[in-house]
């Protein structure tokens, strides 16, 4: 399935998005950097935010409606 499969996928069961997170590991956050740009210059319902793994792991941070 390609990414806009998914997408619309994800939009149809869950009817919108608030956020949407970009975790990464090594060399593999800056091919999601230009996405999450992208997002936070024209995104006007939702939020994008972008962190390595570690970062996101380490910070304690919850993701509303999901376990970690």
């Amino acid at each position: 399935m390609n990414a806009h499969d998914l997408i619309k996928e994800a939009i149809a069961e869950k009817g919108k998005f608030d956020s949407v997170y970009w975790i990464a590991c090594g060399g593999s956050m800056i091919d999601l950097i230009p996405a999450h740009e992208l997002l936070q210059r024209e995104a006007t319902t939702f939020t994008s935010y972008i962190y390595t793994a570690r970062e996101f792991a380490s910070s304690g941070r919850e993701v509303p409606g999901h376990r970690l």
